[in-house]
């Protein structure tokens, strides 16, 4: 019970009747009602105040997944070296090694024990 009931109720229990007059009823309904509408205000702001925690919340784990997916993605370089096509990069890295060796006067019997080259 609230507190405008509660005072509502002692008054009328102060008085030596057994029975409630009209007055005395509406005027202890009015109170309820008031009580009601002072509870019901409080409610509505509960109610604002948890949405808005559970909108928190919400877009709190939002964030932490796509952190959580950021992080288990591999940055372009480890695609590169190490992905699915990576045999093709290293073979175009040798070639292409080889080819400014050569550009440069490197003999190519120098890579005898890496590849065979002519004969």
């Amino acid at each position: 019970m609230c507190e405008k009931t509660r005072t509502a109720i002692e008054i009328i229990q102060a008085q030596p009747r057994k029975t409630l007059t009209k007055e005395e009823t509406l005027m202890l309904f009015q109170k309820v009602i008031e009580d009601n509408e002072k509870i019901g205000a409080r409610m509505t702001n509960v109610e604002k105040r948890l949405e808005n925690l559970e909108e928190t919340v919400v877009s709190g784990f939002k964030n932490l997944e796509e952190l959580i997916k950021k992080k288990e993605e591999h940055g372009l370089l480890y695609k590169i070296l190490l992905g699915e096509n990576a045999k093709y990069v290293w073979i175009t890295i040798i070639v292409a090694l080889l080819l400014l060796g050569g550009l440069l006067g490197v003999p190519t019997t120098g890579f005898n024990g890496i590849l065979n080259i002519g004969g």
